[in-house]
């Protein structure tokens, strides 16, 4: 098993470093947790600005209701200015009320508008604050967010970890494997289980400690643990095969993040996958952060990690084709 010697020998010059290699493997975790926990306590913000609110008591019992609500604020409105406050954003929306009527002005789509309509005409009646999800439709729950934070961030930390062989390039410990009698395959492969090892790590951790400061992301720990396999491994992947394309770690780093990002953009991380324009909705398909979360939205239900079979053989077959590049481009390392 040539493959496990490459695994060893890369702890061992890893530890020889030992301080570098305990930052390389804890500050991912300290991140990710901090990036989750940062995440628990955001609420969304609504800003809405107020014309004639005291002219009637159901227009200020809408208006305690919505000073009570969480994640809205209310302010008096400039009726001069209603038109450019909303325009540049200063309000997410303008309420003008005459008697028992109002009027919402808005740039926001029509499903917010209707939404607020519905939550002040409810609001007039029965003045209980609800939550403010009702309003705007949010880009992503907490769940899928968290999922798509360390999926992201685990594509880029990876290709720190398969630096070790651009080293190799470098010092002539390459050069030296491609004379001996061992495959592209395994050298690879070696890499790949080292690299696996860390992220995987970094990923149980990372959940365990959700679990412990019961941070409630409606997963079950197991099925947590379960996609963790195909995090560690489609990360593992992505950044072996942008490490066998450079061969300068600082380059590696810098296309690694900036395709991770690019595919985070299109798979629906910053924008909902419903809002997103058609032609990035078909782009999504190359995106393993669109399966992830799609495959998220199922356990949420109270599904497992293998209810949604589909998501799971495309995310296998992305690691497949990641781990066939690595190879070819490892091949033609040896021809040059």
């Amino acid at each position: 098993m040539s493959f496990m010697i490459i695994v060893k020998n890369n702890f061992k010059r890893s530890l020889n470093k030992r301080n570098t290699f305990m930052v390389n493997l804890l500050l991912p975790i300290i991140v990710v947790v901090l990036g989750i926990l940062i995440n628990s306590i955001m609420k969304p913000s609504f800003t809405i600005g107020v014309l004639n609110s005291q002219n009637n008591s159901a227009a200020k019992n809408a208006m305690q209701a919505l000073r009570d609500t969480k994640g809205v604020n209310v302010a008096e409105a400039d009726p001069r200015n209603i038109k450019l406050d909303t325009i540049t954003g200063k309000y997410s929306a303008v309420v003008q009320f005459n008697g028992n009527t109002f009027k919402i002005y808005s740039v926001k789509d029509n499903n917010t508008i209707i939404g607020l309509q519905h939550l002040i005409r409810g609001y007039m009646i029965n003045p209980k604050p609800i939550n403010i999800e009702t309003i705007e439709n949010y880009s992503m729950d907490f769940a899928k967010r968290t999922v798509a934070f360390i999926v992201l961030f685990l594509m880029i930390t990876s290709t720190v970890n398969a630096s070790l062989i651009i080293k190799d390039k470098a010092n002539g410990t390459f050069k030296r494997y491609r004379y001996s009698m061992q495959n592209s395959g395994t050298y690879i492969a070696g890499n790949m289980i080292y690299n696996f090892a860390i992220t995987y790590f970094q990923f149980f951790i990372s959940v365990s400690m959700i679990a412990i400061l019961r941070i409630n992301i409606h997963i079950h720990y197991s099925d947590f643990l379960l996609m963790g396999i195909w995090v560690a491994a489609l990360a593992t992947a992505f950044g072996t095969c942008i490490a066998t394309i450079f061969n300068s770690e600082m380059y590696a780093n810098l296309f690694s993040a900036c395709i991770a990002l690019v595919l985070s953009l299109i798979g629906g991380t910053f924008i909902p996958f419903e809002k997103m324009p058609s032609a990035l909705q078909q782009a999504s398909v190359i995106s393993p952060l669109r399966w992830f979360i799609d495959v998220t939205s199922f356990m949420e239900k109270g599904a497992n990690w293998f209810s949604n079979t589909k998501g799971i053989e495309v995310l296998t077959a992305m690691i497949f084709i990641l781990f066939l590049l690595s190879i070819i481009r490892n091949l033609k390392s040896k021809a040059e």
